[in-house]
């Protein structure tokens, strides 16, 4: 068993016990989703080595911040991927040789986990802002008005409209950075 931190420099040292820790821990729940989500095992075998090859590449960038274990990030990639993957079979009309049964199901349920992914994204970044911008950034968000937000806030209403420009630019900048957005973008 290793810590985090065995693992994430193990994995920069490419230390090929800490690989075959992570790929006997790791692989079998990526394979299960693989499987249960219209793949084969050769299917999530190439999903989990792409996967790994994006967790080595962020275990050697040292400005990459591990705000997740390496095991909910590496799933996190594999599951993108093999929602990409799955998004591509279906534009190409080939599903493993498969048609799909329920794929408007599939569709709605993969729309709603991107939908999810992206608000909790969104969540955590806002989240992370200071306590005048969150304030007035969930009034804006809840509908209400600039000159109310100004009132609320003890700010005079073309302060009020400067800030709420800054911390919306602020939000997305933080957003648009952060990689998990690359990885989601490519869903639409």
């Amino acid at each position: 068993m290793y810590t985090e931190e065995e693992v994430i420099s193990g994995l920069e040292n490419s230390d090929t016990r800490v690989m075959k820790f992570v790929y006997d821990e790791y692989f079998p729940v990526v394979r299960a989703y693989v499987v249960k989500n219209g793949g084969s095992v050769a299917d999530a075998t190439d999903v989990f080595q792409d996967g790994m090859m994006v967790v080595y590449s962020r275990s050697r960038d040292k400005s990459f911040d591990w705000t997740s274990k390496v095991q909910t990030y590496l799933f996190s990639v594999c599951r993108n991927k093999w929602l990409m993957e799955l998004r591509s079979r279906r534009r190409k009309g080939v599903e493993a040789g498969v048609v799909l049964e329920n794929e408007l199901a599939d569709q709605n349920i993969q729309q709603d986990l991107l939908k999810n992914e992206r608000y909790a994204l969104m969540r955590r970044h806002f989240d992370g802002l200071g306590g005048d911008c969150r304030e007035i950034l969930q009034q804006f968000f809840d509908g209400v008005s600039l000159g109310q937000i100004a009132e609320n806030m003890g700010f005079s209403a073309s302060y009020a409209k400067k800030k709420k420009f800054v911390c919306q630019k602020r939000l997305i900048e933080s957003i648009v950075d952060d990689p998990e957005f690359e990885e989601l973008k490519f869903y639409d």
